[in-house]
C-alpha cells in the first residue's frame, strides 16, 4: 500500500525538517510512504529522509526539460535534487490553473521519459500519474506503449 502526503502550500524548510525527522523515527509498518512538500522544501526533505525507504515527490512537473516557463520545474531539476516522482493532474491544478487532460498527458509523458524502467520486474518503480498508477510497484512493470 502506498500512502502519499501532498503538503500543498504548507510547511516551510524548518517545519519540513522537523516533520521529516519525526517521520524517520515513526513505525510505518508495511506501507510505502511518500511526502510531497512544496518546492522550497524539497531539498530539505530529500536530505533528512536520505537512507530511508520514504520517498520524496514533487507536487507538479513541466513536460519540457528547460525553457521560458515561469514558475515551472523540470524533471532534470527534480532529479538533481534527488526527487524521483511527482504528482500530475491534481484536481486543484485543474480547478485553479486550468489543467486539461491534454496538459496532464504532456506532463505524464515528460515525467516518464526520465524514469529508468529497466527490465527487472522486482525493481521499485513509483509512478503516481493519471491512469499509469500502480499501488504496489514491485508487482508491476511499466509499459510505455
Amino acid at each position: 500500500m502506498l500512502i502519499a502526503g501532498n503538503w500543498k502550500m504548507f510547511k516551510g524548510v524548518a517545519e519540513t525538517a522537523e516533520f521529516c525527522r519525526a517521520l524517520r523515527e515513526a513505525d510505518l509498518g508495511d506501507v510505502d510512504v511518500v511526502v510531497c512538500p512544496p518546492y522550497t522544501a524539497l531539498a530539505t526533505a530529500v536530505q533528512v529522509l536520505a537512507d530511508t525507504d520514504i520517498g520524496v515527490f514533487a507536487q507538479n512537473v513541466h513536460w519540457e526539460d528547460e525553457g521560458a516557463f515561469t514558475g515551472e520545474i523540470s524533471n532534470s531539476m527534480l532529479l538533481e535534487l534527488g526527487v524521483y516522482g511527482t504528482i500530475v493532474g491534481h484536481s486543484e491544478r485543474r480547478q485553479y490553473f486550468c489543467e486539461t487532460d491534454a496538459t496532464v498527458a504532456r506532463r505524464v509523458e515528460g515525467a516518464l521519459q526520465f524514469l529508468d524502467v529497466g527490465d527487472d520486474a522486482e525493481a521499485p518503480l513509483r509512478v503516481g500519474m493519471g491512469e499509469r498508477v500502480w499501488k504496489d510497484s514491485r508487482e508491476h512493470r511499466l509499459s510505455l506503449r
